[in-house]
């Protein structure tokens, strides 16, 4: 759409001199794609509200933020406990 703006500004500013209608003309386009891209939008709106989709991977994403900030906030006690399992396994293996 600012390809198209631009363009037509362009072309405004080269034909302004001779056409006196040249700005009002722009305006109305200007307006008349505002409208369309207006139009559009409402009427991907109503899809997007009943589109349930990408719920599943919100819940997900918020899943995976709140275990991780877990992880952080237990850190050392959790580094405790994997190194005494480690060492428990390692005892028992060299046991055998």
């Amino acid at each position: 759409m600012e390809e198209m703006m631009r363009s037509m500004m362009e072309e405004c500013m080269v034909n302004g001199s001779e056409e006196d209608h040249s700005e009002t003309e722009f305006e109305e386009k200007v307006l008349l794609m505002r409208e369309e891209e207006e139009a559009e939008n409402e009427e991907e709106i109503p899809g997007l509200m009943n589109d349930n989709r990408g719920i599943g991977v919100i819940e997900m994403v918020l899943i995976l933020v709140v275990l991780v900030g877990l992880v952080l906030i237990f850190k050392n006690q959790l580094n405790s406990i994997i190194s005494d399992v480690f060492d428990k396994v390692n005892s028992t293996i060299n046991r055998l």
